[in-house]
């Protein structure tokens, strides 16, 4: 999960009154009684509202231990993302814990990510289940995701990929991408289900169709081997080339391939070896020897052309 600075912007309800200049919320802060919370909530937004996020953050604190849930939200975000306050994942655990407890979906979703990656505490993928299957519970699609995958990958949780695949399947319904992808893929390796490779490209295509990067590397590569689909180049590297500039590695280097030999796009060495550079730096091992094959057939000004357009593509 990203937990995304935008929706500190968009807690408050739209009944606060909104400052718009600094000099608006220092004229407000003499007015403001500490024990009045709706007069600190108002003060508060309007430090947030010109980006003082350190006064706003001591305001905040106030409603929030007076037990204002939106409060305790945005203490909770500041924490996590450092804002108005040094980073302090520990802190924003504490928080998101109060709401978590009290029964906020998103909270409950929060705090099973903190577990998950070890955020202001120790790894802890069955406490992570457990705060993840509560938010699940309320129908959090994100949630219901990472139990799925949980189950699929036996963390926290005994490994079961029936189950796993059911959780998916109730998922994907819903047209939510990555499960159609995970469905793809479980069809690709036969896992748990007879192998398919047309069924397996058919999920993935749905995860594709919605920007899902691996499954576009996935749909690329499929149309590059002809597995469960016609071979064609041509729409391969238009698949491959998505993803690759998503740094989908394997699509790097089935664009490295594509285009050192021609095949569904103009030959172009020069291309060709950008793409496997960029493999090479995504830790792909079967890049390195592509790469070096081709550095023979290149001269020292074609591989400086090269490595300006791989730097050109890395920061895209």
């Amino acid at each position: 999960m990203v937990f995304k600075r935008t929706s500190l912007f968009f807690l408050v309800t739209s009944s606060l009154l909104f400052s718009q200049t600094a000099q608006e919320c220092e004229a407000l802060k003499a007015k403001t009684h500490k024990t009045v919370d709706s007069e600190v909530l108002k003060l508060a937004q309007c430090y947030l509202d010109v980006s003082d996020y350190k006064e706003a953050i001591q305001w905040f604190l106030i409603t929030a231990k007076h037990g204002d849930r939106m409060s305790q939200n945005i203490v909770a975000s500041m924490y996590y993302f450092g804002d108005g306050v040094e980073k302090n994942y520990t802190e924003a655990l504490k928080w998101f814990k109060k709401l978590a407890e009290k029964g906020d979906v998103d909270a409950q979703s929060k705090v099973g990510e903190m577990y998950y990656f070890g955020n202001g505490v120790e790894q802890n993928y069955k406490e992570a289940f457990k705060w993840y299957k509560k938010a699940a519970e309320k129908g959090h699609l994100y949630s219901q995701n990472k139990i799925a995958r949980m189950y699929y990958d036996g963390e926290g949780v005994k490994r079961d990929l029936k189950v796993a695949y059911v959780r998916f399947t109730s998922l994907e319904q819903l047209g939510y991408a990555e499960a159609e992808s995970k469905m793809g893929e479980m069809y690709y390796f036969g896992e748990s289900i007879h192998q398919d490779y047309k069924k397996a490209f058919d999920w993935f295509s749905k995860a594709a169709d919605q920007g899902f990067a691996y499954a576009q590397s996935m749909v690329g590569y499929m149309y590059n081997a002809g597995q469960g689909v016609k071979k064609d180049y041509k729409k391969a590297f238009e698949w491959s080339l998505l993803a690759g500039e998503k740094n989908e590695a394997y699509s790097q280097v089935i664009l490295g391939d594509l285009y050192s030999q021609g095949n569904g796009v103009k030959k172009d060495l020069i291309r060709a070896y950008a793409w496997y550079s960029l493999a090479v730096t995504n830790d792909v091992d079967s890049a390195s020897e592509k790469l070096d094959a081709l550095e023979e057939k290149l001269s020292e000004e074609e591989i400086k052309e090269a490595e300006a357009l791989k730097l050109l593509k890395e920061k895209k």
